[in-house]
């Protein structure tokens, strides 16, 4: 059976200064692939909520220490996912904390320069 797809995203914090710290998705069969990202690995990911790491349970430690360069992800994402399996909705103010930090353009993800417009629409289809 195939089962429909998902993408999960945990971030520093809700203001509009997040990034994403964590990133899980799932195959066809339902299996699900997560991995963290090392906020120290990106100049400016400074932005930390400590309320934001008491829901999530994800130290920033934690994410250093097991956490992956944001381009390794892309590439993973990429090898993963391809365009057109995954439909994504989110709410306005998780478009403006920039939670969507990850785009698939050309069949790869990639990790635009700066965060995306508020003005986006809010369902997007990979």
């Amino acid at each position: 059976m195939i089962m429909p797809r998902f993408l999960d995203v945990e971030a520093s914090s809700l203001s509009i200064d997040s990034y994403p710290i964590e990133i899980a998705w799932s195959d066809h069969q339902g299996n699900i692939e997560r991995r963290l990202i090392n906020p120290y690995a990106v100049d400016g990911w400074r932005d930390w909520d400590y309320n934001a790491q008491q829901m999530h349970g994800l130290s920033r430690k934690q994410c250093r220490e097991e956490g992956i360069h944001p381009k390794q992800m892309c590439n993973l994402m990429s090898q993963s996912i391809k365009p057109g399996e995954i439909s994504m909705r989110m709410a306005g103010h998780l478009m403006r904390t920039g939670l969507m930090f990850f785009i698939q353009k050309d069949q790869h993800w990639v990790m635009p320069n700066s965060k995306l417009s508020t003005q986006m629409p809010l369902c997007f289809h990979f």
